[in-house]
């Protein structure tokens, strides 16, 4: 099975992420304003429903004075401006929080997505002018890094190549220096 291209496992992943923190952010606002508005708004119309209910029995009954200052007080109270308040800090509060979260969480996935190169800069740093026969260990994964690791050890097997080419053309010359000339 051909496994998915460094490139896209990342994407993939990070499209997955936003989709997570897209989905959360939209629940918690729905439960937001669910809690305040919508909650609030339909205990304050069942309260004036139910006095609407008891109104008629006032219209049977003799008012003996003004009538005009009689105002209802429903139960539940129920301001706008602490409502949408509580509402805009909730909401920045859950961005932050999730923008976060989100962040810590991509960097842990990027590490992990990352490993395979991070263990192949390990591999290349240990080889040196002196131990070009050493080569990096090719991991099947069909992938970038696969490539790069076979790419790295053909650029180790030209440069072995050519200070070996080198070696002995300076033993061919130190030796033809040595000779004296007929």
């Amino acid at each position: 099975m051909r496994r998915l291209s460094l490139r896209w496992r990342i994407a993939l992943t990070m499209g997955l992420l936003v989709f997570s923190a897209s989905v959360l952010l939209t629940v918690l606002s729905i439960h937001n304003a669910s809690v305040n508005f919508v909650i609030p708004l339909a205990q304050f119309s069942s309260s004036v429903q139910e006095s609407e209910k008891i109104a008629p029995e006032r219209d049977n009954m003799i008012m003996i004075g003004p009538t005009d200052g009689v105002h209802y007080q429903p139960e539940v109270k129920f301001e706008p401006k602490y409502a949408e308040k509580s509402f805009f800090v909730f909401s920045i509060a859950c961005m932050v929080i999730i923008t976060a979260v989100s962040v810590l969480v991509s960097y842990c996935l990027a590490g992990h997505a990352m490993r395979p190169i991070i263990k192949l800069n390990r591999e290349v740093s240990q080889i040196g002018k002196t131990s070009l026969s050493s080569r990096v260990a090719i991991p099947q994964t069909n992938d970038e890094v696969e490539i790069l690791s076979r790419s790295f050890n053909q650029l180790l097997d030209r440069l072995e190549q050519a200070f070996e080419r080198e070696r002995r053309f300076s033993a061919d010359v130190s030796h033809a220096l040595k000779t004296p000339l007929p």
